[in-house]
């Protein structure tokens, strides 16, 4: 949600972090604390 308000978000602040492990999650699109797919999701994953 972040990346869509990131022009009015700008005016505001200085830069913008982005964690790897958002972006892997966003990737892999799985949720660690999911019962269910918690088993899919690698940490060693190279994504």
């Amino acid at each position: 949600s972040s990346a869509l308000l990131a022009p009015t978000l700008a005016a505001e602040v200085d830069f913008f972090s982005v964690g790897t492990n958002d972006l892997t999650q966003y990737t892999l699109a799985i949720d660690r604390g999911h019962p269910e797919l918690s088993a899919q999701a690698d940490g060693l994953h190279p994504a």
